[in-house]
């Protein structure tokens, strides 16, 4: 559901969805026989009300895209990637720190996203990432105006070693101590 009118597509057919109208799409609905369910809402965010977040029903930008699987559907959140940064930002650190470190996180995010982009971590969805620790915690935390603007402020901001886009490995807790990358990852990584 969302707050504006929906534009479902499938197949060759488009449907409009009133604003606040909930649309229940479960594993067997004909629509997905005829391929994926792109979903887009008119303005604003749309609410996946099934789903359950750290913070609650998860709100998402750009375009949902609901593909069959053996075990139900999966979801495709398509957006720029500064809009999924603003997600990213408030999941990976809180928001309540000081605005430097909140800086740091977009640029480490931001360079791990685009190392990620470079091939697809599904190649059956057409995905790069999911959502969970896996990769990025993504849409976890409620937007924040200082999450956005670190995003903002570092716009296009990348790590880079040796002229490469540099693999931003980070997490959210160590235990007092960390391990060689080679050990983490299975590969050198010189700069950590």
């Amino acid at each position: 559901r969302a707050d504006s009118e929906l534009t479902l597509t499938y197949g060759n057919r488009t449907e409009q969805i009133a604003a606040g109208e909930c649309v229940v799409i479960a594993a067997d609905d004909a629509r997905l026989s005829e391929g994926n369910i792109r979903i887009e809402a008119k303005d604003g965010v749309l609410q996946i009300e099934s789903m359950k977040r750290g913070d609650g029903v998860p709100a998402y930008n750009g375009v949902i895209e609901l593909r069959r699987a053996e075990d139900g559907i999966v979801v495709v959140n398509e957006l720029p990637i500064e809009t999924y940064l603003c997600r990213v930002v408030p999941s990976e650190m809180p928001a309540s720190y000081e605005l430097e470190a909140l800086k740091a996180q977009a640029v480490c995010a931001r360079s791990y996203a685009y190392r990620q982009m470079e091939s697809y971590g599904y190649p059956e969805y057409e995905a790069h990432v999911n959502d969970s620790t896996d990769y990025q915690v993504y849409g976890n935390s409620l937007p924040d105006e200082r999450a956005d603007r670190a995003v903002e402020e570092t716009e296009g901001e990348c790590l880079y070693y040796d002229g490469e886009l540099a693999q931003a490995y980070y997490h959210s807790s160590d235990g007092g101590a960390t391990e060689d990358a080679e050990n983490v990852w299975g590969t050198d990584v010189p700069y950590l």
